[in-house]
């Protein structure tokens, strides 16, 4: 994204998938009401936005540092003060310890 002189990069996450086990009932739950979540995943031990997809029944996660990034990016660029850019960011979250 190209503002004035300055250039911002802005990432297209690679989608991962993981498997439902690792969430619990209520996480699950949430999931599959559509829901997003943010969650460390034992997969890579880092934050994720997770989703499921209902056509694979399988869930798609995405570093959430990417994310973050762009709304930070995108909310700067729109001229939205820092407490608004941390309502987007939703930076609470669920863990997922070792399973």
């Amino acid at each position: 994204m190209k503002e004035g002189e300055q250039v911002h990069p802005m990432f297209l996450p690679v989608k991962n998938q993981c498997n439902l086990e690792y969430f619990t009932g209520e996480e699950k739950e949430a999931l599959e009401r559509g829901k997003v979540l943010k969650v460390i995943l034992p997969s890579n031990n880092s934050w994720n936005y997770v989703q499921l997809d209902s056509a694979t029944n399988s869930i798609i996660s995405v570093k959430s540092n990417l994310v973050d990034n762009n709304l930070s990016l995108l909310a700067t660029n729109m001229g939205m003060d820092e407490d608004h850019t941390l309502k987007l960011e939703n930076r609470r979250g669920s863990y997922l310890g070792e399973r």
